[in-house]
């Protein structure tokens, strides 16, 4: 009940449109009921008796209640149309908002196929909770009860066939829908594993060609496409025979009544004008139990969808506000991390204080980023407190400016990539360049800053973070693809700002002199902590 008010809560920003949609979805079949008694009276009186006057009254107003019910269909689809387009947009972006704006631990369960295939392609298959599909299926099951009663007004006899169509129905859907539902559950994990190996190597097409490793890359996301269509035809093979099973019986009903009702007018029983209407009912019965026949097995599918959603939906979204204590400490407490049975970092103890500028520095695989990760919340520690504190020895929010190795940059131009949506300082950006003793010519090194060497984003990322102005600067290697001379020129700019609190991972062994608090680490442990011993080194 909970999903299904997730998506009422949609529906209620277009109220109008829905109401006035789904009253013309409930009309349609209302306004063409007539019509097969109004073509029986034709055929078995008007017709015989040569009455031109009602042939012609008649006939016109069959074919106005023909292309009312025809217009109306015409505007409900017009405005269901646009209304759920709207709707799956703004499904999206609330997917999108809360996969952003929730705490790091709990997205680390997903990759990046897992979010894609939910926010694109799952929501294709919940359309089914949609109002239009709600009031079709309603309208359907009108026009069943509503056939239902004329075909027996007309036949009571040859109606026996259209009960034992719905006992066929019932039967087959309960069957078949289970099974339906545990396969594509299954079938939209393959969707996000094969979707998520087709990204990694396509960002890596370069590397790839370059090294020719082609055939290995397309056998790898061959293994996981052809796992993705095997479960595709499974679940193929399911529907098709449900639906196969309910239309062989439904769509012989037909055949079936002239059978009956060929031997009935035979024997004076029955007219050929009642003949034409029982099927015309039987056809608006025929038809509608093939659509609830699909919803049903839709339905299956658009739970699995759903409740992956709704893990998205239910995630706890954090406060991004940044009214918080200034940080006046950062404090680790005997902090340990296991991955996988593998002990990454142990027994990590030290203290960073407001305006420090620390390198952390070791060999790859020492345990740096992981710590780092810790500091930030991107790993769950094992075991330990990591505290940080505000002036009056309180605690508070983490809230700092984290630049990696990867530098990420928005598809825009450079300056915007440095805004982003907030006011523009012209004047504080050239200041901010000033200071590290960057060109003002970098604001235009390129159109989109997608097109930047890996150095030029890092520095777009250092200029970005300063610019949000918080207090603490963590950078993993995010400066690496920086020649020497700009680096040296930046990180002088970077020791002087006396109020920032700076965490710094480089490899690069210039840097230790720079810094006046050094840490190295050895297999996940803290081997030194010093301050001014630089000639260790």
């Amino acid at each position: 009940m909970k999903d299904i008010k997730f998506i009422l809560g949609f529906v209620k920003r277009y109220k109008y449109e829905v109401a006035l949609g789904s009253i013309l979805i409930i009309l349609t079949p209302l306004i063409i009921l007539p019509i097969p008694m109004l073509v029986k009276n034709l055929i078995d009186v008007d017709i015989p008796k040569g009455d031109i006057d009602n042939i012609i009254k008649y006939s016109f107003m069959i074919l106005a209640l023909f292309f009312i019910s025809k217009l109306f269909s015409f505007i409900q689809s017009k405005i269901f149309y646009i209304t759920n387009c709207k709707m799956v947009q703004d499904i999206r972006s609330t997917l999108v908002y809360k996969y952003f704006n929730s705490n790091i631990l709990s997205t680390l369960d997903y990759d990046k196929g897992d979010i894609t295939t939910i926010i694109e392609e799952d929501i294709k298959n919940i359309s089914i909770f949609f109002v239009n599909k709600i009031a079709s299926i309603a309208r359907d099951i009108i026009s069943i009860i509503i056939s239902v009663y004329m075909l027996i007004s007309i036949s009571a006899i040859m109606s026996t066939c259209v009960l034992i169509a719905m006992a066929v129905y019932l039967i087959v859907t309960k069957v078949f829908k289970l099974r339906l539902e545990n396969i594509f559950n299954n079938y939209m994990k393959a969707i996000a594993e094969s979707k998520n190996e087709l990204i990694d190597l396509i960002n890596n097409s370069d590397f790839i060609k370059v090294n020719k490793y082609q055939d290995y890359a397309v056998d790898r996301y061959d293994k996981t496409a052809i796992k993705k269509m095997n479960l595709n035809i499974k679940r193929g093979k399911i529907t098709i025979l449900g639906n196969t099973l309910i239309s062989t019986i439904s769509e012989s009903l037909p055949y079936i009544s002239i059978l009956f009702g060929g031997i009935l007018v035979s024997k004076g029983h029955f007219s050929i004008g009642s003949i034409i209407a029982f099927n015309t009912y039987l056809n608006n019965f025929i038809g509608p139990l093939g659509n609830l026949s699909e919803y049903n097995f839709n339905y299956r599918e658009a739970i699995v969808s759903l409740k992956r959603m709704m893990d998205i939906f239910n995630l706890e979204t954090e406060d991004t506000s940044e009214n918080c204590d200034e940080i006046e400490s950062i404090c680790i407490n005997n902090v340990s991390l296991e991955l996988n049975n593998t002990e990454i970092l142990k027994d990590i103890n030290f203290r960073i204080n407001k305006g420090e500028k620390i390198l952390i520095y070791g060999a790859s695989g020492c345990g740096k980023t992981s710590l780092i990760n810790c500091i930030i919340g991107a790993v769950n520690k094992t075991s330990g407190d990591i505290t940080y504190l505000s002036k009056d020895n309180k605690p508070c929010d983490f809230n700092c400016s984290y630049i990696k190795s990867d530098a990420f940059v928005f598809n825009s131009h450079v300056i915007e990539n440095i805004f982003l949506d907030r006011q523009e300082d012209n004047e504080k950006i050239l200041t901010l360049l000033s200071s590290l003793n960057i060109s003002e010519a970098f604001l235009e090194c390129a159109t989109n800053a997608s097109e930047c060497s890996h150095g030029q984003r890092q520095k777009l990322n250092l200029i970005r973070a300063l610019y949000d102005e918080r207090k603490v600067l963590i950078i993993d290697e995010g400066l690496s693809n920086i020649d020497s001379k700009d680096l040296n020129n930046i990180i002088d700019g970077l020791l002087n700002i006396e109020d920032l609190t700076l965490i710094m991972i480089s490899h690069n062994t210039e840097m230790r002199s720079k810094f006046k608090r050094i840490i190295n680490m050895k297999s996940g442990k803290i081997l030194l902590d010093e301050l001014n011993l630089h000639e260790v080194f």
